[in-house]
């Protein structure tokens, strides 16, 4: 939109020192101005046609979507953090440290 915004004051400066400009000229700026509100213009038929619209834009759309299942669940199994190649880890036999790689447990 701000192109438009910038397309209408040079336009309108033309428009005042219009002796300086022959009508070719005027006639281009115009045809140019023309195409960027042509485009300006379906911009917002299509957000209209999208239903995309104020409401959905104050609300922040996709805001209501729920996480993904595996983000809320712990990972207890190696399958769920190396694929289904391997066998499942009892849950607590990891013990992780701030800022370091997991270690299996030592046997108590």
């Amino acid at each position: 939109m701000a192109i438009v915004a910038i397309s209408s004051i040079h336009l309108l400066q033309i428009f005042l020192n219009v002796d300086s400009y022959t009508d070719r000229q005027i006639t281009w700026m115009m045809a140019i101005h023309g195409v960027f509100l042509v485009g300006i213009i379906a911009m917002a038929v299509m957000d209209r046609l999208e239903g995309y619209g104020k409401k959905e834009r104050a609300k922040g759309a996709g805001t209501n979507a729920k996480p993904p299942a595996a983000a809320t669940e712990p990972m207890t199994s190696r399958s769920a953090i190396l694929g289904s190649r391997s066998a499942p880890i009892p849950p607590g036999s990891l013990a992780c440290c701030e800022g370091a790689a997991c270690q299996p447990r030592s046997p108590q």
